[in-house]
């Protein structure tokens, strides 16, 4: 079905030197002069355009931390789901194709219809799962091909069939179909819902041959006709490249988050500010704090700036501790933990602080361990039948419910036996008496969320402290 190009060098020559009665006069017209001669060489530096990987959105270490909290059963369903809707559209879209090749007469008028026909049935299924929650860069083969990069992947395949290499040199495209505007609004359609949700590309699919006229060209943006029949018109904006405005647009995402996740920070300081990390995929988010971060969860969750995001699982790494944390409305469920350190939860309660430990269970690693610090403080707030933790979940428990049965359910099954983590429940006390005192002269209303009565904050179980620190 696919075309392929053996001579990359010839088809960039091509697009360069090829006549413009090839292409669309008002495409050509409104393009950059463009060198594509290197854009294919992974390790290539002497291109004349900035491509290095600088570029937010253009791949680099997008594996978040699956290899320390894998996918649940759910989040593999779904990417196993996506790779064969995706190729059955593939399949359907062949077929398809072979009939039109059999049918000469009527090949441009029905090529063109399937070009378009065929990028959006790609546009379709990368819609539905996006608003899914499928994971962007998480591998969706056996080849280890992310799922953000199938995508790239099957665009360039349609693109492939709707251009021919004639006299190995010269590029010829039925009908301009690879510079329609209408098809280049599709891709650029994609492209945005892919990357600006944090998925990541190759370089060399996002700038390849089949797709440099899209992603270095200009933006495609609809202009109302205000004549006597409304219609919406599409038009290249002259002023914005297409691959700026994926950057900024991923930069100002970012900036979002980052700045929320700076504020969580209860012991607050220039080293610990500096040393955040930030990964974002689709509803997913990770954020990486120093060692003996105390973090207030409730501001990188709940708050109106991180609310556009639309993220709807957090997984946090302090030190050595990883939890995660499923944003379910108001509710913040932790559902799993990792690593080598265990997490302490402290709420607040009439009685004051309440520590509660989440540990992995060293007889079982598909349950967590919920155990309470201070035991008779806890039967004080039985007594008078007080919630702990309003707005917060455990496993999908109440947290007086987690206490009471003692431990919960992981969200996956855990087969590998390479995958146990054993947690002492040793703990240093000065250094946690040390994180106690930064929060200590924080009055009640500093940190407690507006909606409820209570809020948690996640700091290191300090157990273990690593080298250096």
């Amino acid at each position: 079905m696919n075309i392929e190009i053996k001579d990359k060098q010839c088809v960039a020559y091509a697009e360069q030197t090829s006549s413009k009665s090839d292409y669309s006069s008002e495409y050509w017209d409104s393009q950059r002069s463009i060198d594509l001669s290197n854009l294919n060489s992974e390790e290539d530096s002497n291109s004349s355009y900035d491509l290095d990987n600088s570029l937010p959105f253009l791949e680099g270490d997008s594996s978040l931390v699956e290899k320390e909290i894998p996918l649940t059963d759910e989040e593999s369903l779904l990417s196993d789901e996506f790779h064969q809707e995706m190729n059955d559209i593939m399949e359907k879209n062949k077929q398809e194709y072979e009939k039109i090749k059999k049918s000469i007469q009527k090949y441009e008028e029905s090529i063109k219809a399937w070009s378009k026909s065929a990028l959006e049935g790609i546009e379709g299924v990368v819609s539905k799962y996006i608003k899914r929650g499928i994971k962007l860069n998480s591998y969706c083969d056996d080849n280890r091909t992310t799922v953000a990069n199938l995508v790239f992947e099957k665009i360039q395949d349609v693109l492939d069939d709707v251009t021919e290499v004639t006299s190995g040199r010269f590029i010829y495209c039925s009908e301009d179909l690879a510079t329609d505007i209408y098809n280049i609004n599709i891709i650029q359609n994609i492209a945005e819902d892919v990357l600006l949700k944090g998925g990541k590309v190759k370089r060399c699919l996002f700038y390849n041959d089949r797709m440099s006229h899209v992603t270095m060209g200009f933006v495609v943006n609809p202009k109302e006709d205000e004549g006597q029949q409304a219609t919406t018109q599409l038009i290249f904006d002259h002023k914005t490249k297409f691959d700026d405005y994926l950057s900024g647009g991923c930069k100002e995402i970012r900036s979002r988050l980052e700045e929320a996740a700076r504020e969580s920070i209860v012991n607050k300081n220039k080293q610990i500010q500096d040393e955040l990390e930030i990964k974002i995929d689709n509803i997913y988010s990770h954020i990486k704090y120093p060692q003996d971060s105390i973090v207030e969860v409730v501001k990188i969750t709940n708050e109106l700036e991180v609310e556009p995001l639309e993220l709807k699982v957090c997984t946090l790494k302090i030190g050595g501790s990883i939890v995660r944390i499923d944003i379910e409305g108001e509710d913040r469920n932790y559902t799993d933990i990792a690593g080598s350190d265990g997490i302490v939860l402290t709420f607040y309660t009439s009685l004051g602080e309440l520590e509660v430990e989440l540990y992995l269970d060293e007889e079982d690693e598909n349950f967590i361990g919920v155990e309470v610090r201070d035991q008779e403080k806890l039967e004080k707030l039985k007594s008078c039948n007080e919630e702990i933790g309003q707005n917060c979940l455990l496993g999908g428990l109440s947290v007086n419910q987690a206490i009471e049965q003692g431990y919960f359910k992981r969200p996956r099954k855990l087969c590998q036996s390479s995958e146990r983590v054993s947690s002492s429940r040793k703990k240093e006390e000065g250094v946690l008496e040390a994180a106690l005192e930064a929060v200590k002269d924080l009055e009640y209303g500093d940190i407690v969320n507006s909606s409820s009565n209570s809020c948690e904050k996640v700091m290191k179980k300090s157990k273990v402290r690593a080298p250096g620190c």
